[in-house]
């Protein structure tokens, strides 16, 4: 959800999970606009800033809500996602507001038996 920052009001309400998740929202431009990306623990989200209109989302089921490392943009048209648990997910935006291609998703959700990186704190992508 969305508030005025003078007067505290609800601006919009986009959307939501069972459980929230851990990662912080976060603005990212591309193609000439901003993206607020949402990742809580069923999927991965891109909304309007000012308005909350949903983008895209794609289905993530994350185990124990381990939506904690912050999405990064990778170059100018690629997104990347990491969790502990179940691994990354890579998109490549698009230049409209259609959903991404997912460019690789983890298989298997294990940390032991990894096929991609499984990270919880990483380092900020530059």
């Amino acid at each position: 959800m969305a508030f005025h920052k003078a007067t505290g009001k609800e601006v919009w309400r986009s959307v939501s999970a069972k459980d929230p998740g851990y990662c912080p929202p976060r603005i990212v431009k591309h193609a000439g606009r901003d993206l607020l990306i949402i990742w809580h623990s069923e999927a991965a989200n891109a909304l309007d800033p000012l308005t909350g209109k949903v983008y895209w989302s794609i289905p993530w089921k994350i185990r124990a809500g381990l939506t904690i490392p912050t999405p990064q943009m990778i170059g100018e048209e690629h997104l990347f996602f990491t969790c502990f648990y179940d691994g990354s997910m890579l998109l490549k935006l698009k230049k409209d507001e259609s959903t991404p291609d997912i460019v690789y998703r983890t298989e298997r959700a294990s940390e032991r038996k990894t096929t991609h990186l499984h990270g919880i704190i990483p380092p900020r992508i530059a």
